[in-house]
């Protein structure tokens, strides 16, 4: 359908309704590996609990560290890893630029 549409305006729509389905799709699907890691953590303290063990609770923040692990494991499968630390690297210089200049020009 895109291939075929003349109108510009039509196009724009048609692309950024794919566009827009692509980012649900790729949302849904990390939120469903956050769900399933969490009830596999349940799932093990659960069963340390049955088994008369003190079971371990994972917080927010070590899920958070957990899910961020089992992204660079996906991304060095798919060969993808350097790419995505560049644009982090890059990201991180330039926020730090901005707050330099921000800091800095307050006082002067």
């Amino acid at each position: 359908e895109l291939k075929k549409e003349q109108d510009p305006e039509r196009k724009e729509q048609i692309k950024s309704a794919l566009t827009r389905l692509k980012h649900q799709i790729e949302s849904f699907k990390e939120s469903e590996k956050k769900q399933d890691l969490s009830n596999k953590l349940k799932k093990i303290a659960n069963d340390d609990a049955k088994e008369g063990k003190k079971p371990h609770f994972v917080n927010k923040s070590e899920q958070k560290i957990l899910v961020l692990a089992e992204k660079y494991k996906e991304l060095k499968k798919s060969g993808k890893i350097e790419q995505f630390l560049a644009k982090k690297r890059k990201k991180q210089l330039s926020k730090e630029k901005k707050n330099f200049y921000t800091k800095h020009l307050r006082f002067v």
